[in-house]
């Protein structure tokens, strides 16, 4: 995507946003597999089939909330941890920096006048 960006600098919010696209195009592709084929798009290329098992032992097709809630599962989780680890992984580098400048964690300098 990056690339792409470069050499069509229109493009660029995809490549700044690559990770929203790509989940939304996994929720929407998934949303439709539910509605179609009661499963999500990897669920379905194995041939499985979610249902509801119901207190006296039947099972149903999945309702519309059911479907809703599997899709936010299989596409919004790992949306979330995503974005979650990025944010980890910015903070501790934004740690390693302060500690290389000689900042303490109660923001003062301590190194500059050893």
């Amino acid at each position: 995507l990056s690339t792409m960006a470069n050499q069509f600098p229109q493009l660029s919010f995809v490549a700044q946003r690559g990770d929203e696209l790509f989940y939304t195009m996994c929720f929407l592709l998934d949303r439709r597999y539910f509605k179609t084929h009661g499963a999500s798009f990897a669920e379905n290329f194995y041939c499985l089939k979610r249902v509801k098992i119901l207190p006296d032992g039947t099972e149903t097709s999945l309702g519309a909330r059911d479907q809703l809630l599997a899709v936010l599962c299989v596409a919004g989780v790992p949306y979330l941890r995503t974005r979650l680890e990025a944010y980890y992984l910015e903070m501790r580098q934004d740690l390693r920096d302060m500690q290389a400048l000689g900042v303490s964690d109660d923001g003062s300098l301590i190194s500059l006048f050893k």
